[in-house]
């Protein structure tokens, strides 16, 4: 479907592609082969985007901006409705849009966006907490920050859908929306030699909440998310060690279609280790380890080790020079993921990532730091 679309916004009408063959898609169609596969011939799809714009509104905002843009803008318009065979004039007189549009070689307009002239301008309130103490004799400190921000008179966008699937998106005022967090930080060093060896952690809450409308339904989606860090980092002349672990889940809850409620969370482990050996080598090697799951998933998602590894050499005078030789992703697992939701949908994006490489760097310092 991807390929036909591309196909039709570029102006081609049909091409062959492997996709379908000796499946019922392919019923019907016609199939040739080329060196020794075979592909079937799909159509392009002209699917068309149909921006309007409130000319009335527009011409009215003449005299607020120079001519030079208010043609520019008239042109871009004129453009639109050219492409579409209809007049501007007479469109922006009758109030029965949809009847006036024109279709591209048979082909209705998919999407129609409409103007609101009767949107509200919205007004955020905002609260914030942010509260630090530090006590330079024994390194510790302690810390509070949050903030509460509510939306009042929230431009959204409204959207229909019609039985032949012609989605009609118009911005409105929603009744809300709102979001909220508090974090807590707290970190300390242990020993007689003030931040050699330290740890941290930083509990944090975040909620949310906003309203869609689609065919008239009001959707209210609450998240809730909570997540964490631990930290521990001690540091010498010689070993640099940091390990960090930070956990995140989140719960999404819809007022309408609860069969889509989802709870999804990441799990991720870092290591980070440098050996000083002598003045001029030193060995760096990072370990990180992410583990995801989601309730949406019948099986949770394959966990992602991505270890990298580097060794660095100092020479030329005053060690200026600086050669170093790393290996990223060792164990040739790295690919990308995310999870995410919305007031109206649920996204879990996957895809390749660049692999094990080697990279082999020079660099050279023109002058020594705090020296000329």
């Amino acid at each position: 479907m991807a390929e036909r679309l591309r196909a039709g916004g570029a102006g081609i009408p049909a091409f062959y592609t492997p996709t379908g063959v000796g499946t019922q898609i392919a019923e019907g169609k016609e199939v040739r082969n080329f060196e020794g596969r075979d592909y079937v011939l799909e159509k392009g799809i002209v699917v068309v985007n149909l921006y309007l714009i409130n000319l009335l509104e527009l011409k009215g905002m003449q005299l607020l901006m120079s001519n030079d843009l208010h043609e520019k803008i008239h042109e871009s318009i004129n453009r639109v409705f050219e492409f579409l065979n209809t007049n501007p004039e007479s469109l922006a007189q009758d109030n029965a849009l949809a009847q006036k549009i024109s279709t591209i070689k048979g082909v209705p307009p998919q999407n129609i966006f409409l103007g609101n002239p009767d949107l509200k301008p919205e007004y955020i309130h905002r609260l914030i907490i942010n509260e630090n103490i530090f006590n330079p004799k024994t390194f510790t400190n302690i810390g509070v920050s949050g903030n509460l921000n509510y939306t009042q008179n929230a431009i959204g966008y409204a959207q229909t859908v019609n039985q032949t699937l012609v989605r009609t998106t118009q911005p409105i005022n929603l009744p809300y929306r709102w979001n909220g967090n508090i974090g807590f930080s707290y970190s300390f060093s242990v020993g007689k030699q003030k931040n050699k060896l330290r740890f941290s952690v930083n509990p944090r809450y975040l909620v949310s909440q906003g309203n869609s409308l689609v065919n008239s339904i009001n959707n209210l989606n609450t998240q809730n998310q909570y997540r964490g860090d631990f930290k521990i980092t001690y540091l010498t002349d010689k070993i640099n060690f940091v390990f960090n672990t930070y956990y995140q889940k989140s719960i999404v809850d819809y007022s309408v279609n609860k069969e889509f409620n989802q709870t999804f969370s990441v799990f991720k482990n870092t290591t980070d280790f440098r050996w000083k050996l002598s003045k001029e080598f030193t060995i760096a090697t990072d370990f990180d380890y992410t583990y995801y799951q989601s309730s949406r998933l019948k099986s949770n998602l394959k966990a992602i080790p991505i270890w990298n590894i580097a060794v660095k050499h100092l020479f030329l005078k005053n060690n200026r020079g600086e050669l170093m030789l790393s290996v990223q992703d060792v164990l040739k697992r790295n690919i990308y993921l995310s999870q995410r939701s919305d007031e109206n949908f649920f996204e879990i994006d996957r895809s390749n990532a660049i692999s094990r490489y080697f990279l082999l760097t020079f660099t050279y310092t023109v002058r020594n730091q705090g020296k000329r």
